[in-house]
């Protein structure tokens, strides 16, 4: 189903825990990520070369099915990105994008960084952690729990201008992609921001355990 806000959910194949995977829009998986749709939900597009696909039962969980080689130059996660690109999708949340194999996790937190060259605004969520991609301009995001707050450099510096509801001000702090500075600040409000003068970079933001 496609909505008129083209927002899009994107299933992945990495390790999943319970989040809340919205079913109220279009609903792609790579490959394997089928196994994480939720029960009776059927999804809108199913993309990949299959190799991982335990089972061709679920080929029927899929409007329709786009089969691509094994031998490519792109994983199934970006073939995805690049068909929602296509189709005018502004706005993606990942699930299944983290845990697992250490190559597909680091490729899969490039994927929202593509996205971003794609003009689409993507975020990786779990049930404990949001991964957004910044770049520069200010960007305002809900924290509704206490949480961690961190930010890592991508390809270079990140210069921070200024921030809000954070318990450590971000105001003329630059984070290169060699240092730690950026890890675990905290919110101090449901809400927060930051701005970015030049670079781009992540902010991950991770619900606190209790007792920690």
């Amino acid at each position: 189903m496609i909505t008129k806000d083209k927002k899009a959910v994107l299933i992945l194949s990495g390790e999943f825990q319970d989040a809340d995977i919205p079913t109220d829009c279009f609903v792609i998986c790579a490959d394997n990520g089928i196994r994480f749709l939720p029960d009776g939900i059927v999804a809108d597009v199913l993309l990949g070369d299959f190799d991982s696909l335990r089972s061709e039962e679920l080929l029927a969980f899929a409007e329709k099915v786009l089969t691509y080689p094994t031998d490519k130059d792109m994983t199934d996660g970006e073939l995805c990105l690049h068909y929602l690109a296509d189709n005018g999708f502004t706005t993606v949340e990942i699930y299944g994008a983290l845990g697992g194999r250490t190559d597909h996790l680091l490729g899969n937190l490039s994927l929202i960084a593509l996205a971003s060259s794609l003009g689409i605004t993507a975020k990786i969520i779990t049930a404990m952690e949001e991964v957004s991609f910044l770049n520069p301009g200010k960007f305002e995001f809900a924290v509704p729990n206490p949480s961690w707050i961190s930010l890592v450099a991508f390809d270079g510096d990140i210069n921070f201008t200024a921030s809000s509801g954070l318990k450590y001000n971000l105001a003329g702090l630059i984070v290169s992609p060699y240092e730690t500075i950026g890890i675990s600040n905290e919110n101090i409000a449901k809400t927060a921001s930051v701005t970015v003068g030049s670079g781009s970079g992540f902010l991950i933001v991770t619900k606190k355990l209790k007792g920690l």
